[in-house]
């Protein structure tokens, strides 16, 4: 497959959906850096790991994971 260059983002759509509009900063910056990783898997949308890897993609401290 060949790498496609850009993601389709709505921001309506995210902004309309409660479970999105209700996320914290930190919660809000590991979804997006999550959908960026999907995006970029071979293939796309497919992503596997510990909660440790999910944990380092995110950027996220261990108090923070446990919340997020």
């Amino acid at each position: 497959m060949a790498n496609i260059p850009a993601m389709q983002f709505y921001p309506g759509d995210f902004w309309r959906e409660p479970g999105c509009r209700g996320l914290s900063c930190a919660a809000m910056g590991a979804y997006c850096r999550l959908l960026v990783t999907l995006f970029d898997c071979d293939p796309p949308g497919t992503l596997t790991g510990t909660h440790d890897y999910l944990k380092r993609l995110t950027g996220s401290h261990d108090s923070e994971w446990s919340r997020i």
